[in-house]
């Protein structure tokens, strides 16, 4: 109980200190859709990069499979912009474009 109430209060502190931006970008020849989220204050200390893990899983890190499942992801972006970092999550190349094959 005590670590989703801690999780809630993070949450609404980083909604006060950030900047959500849709951006994308090239790879492979792909348009990958992410998400960029940005301190709101320029208080900026470094930038993080959150790579999917295995499986259909999108950039909030919730798996296709198992949609109740917390958005992780966006859970780590929100507390690492509300210390100062800028975060940048992507969706996978095969959720965006689901006709590519896997190799």
């Amino acid at each position: 109980m005590r670590a989703r109430l801690a999780l809630a209060g993070l949450a609404l502190l980083a909604a006060a200190t950030l900047q959500a931006g849709e951006v994308s970008f090239e790879s492979a020849g792909f348009k990958m859709a992410g998400t960029l989220d940005v301190p709101a204050k320029n208080v900026l200390r470094a930038g993080v990069l959150i790579i999917p893990g295995s499986g259909p899983i999108d950039r909030n890190g919730v798996p296709r499979l198992a949609p109740q499942r917390p958005p992780i992801y966006r859970q780590w972006a929100d507390a690492m912009v509300a210390a100062g970092y800028t975060v940048l999550r992507y969706d996978k190349r095969t959720l965006t474009h689901p006709t590519v094959e896997h190799k």
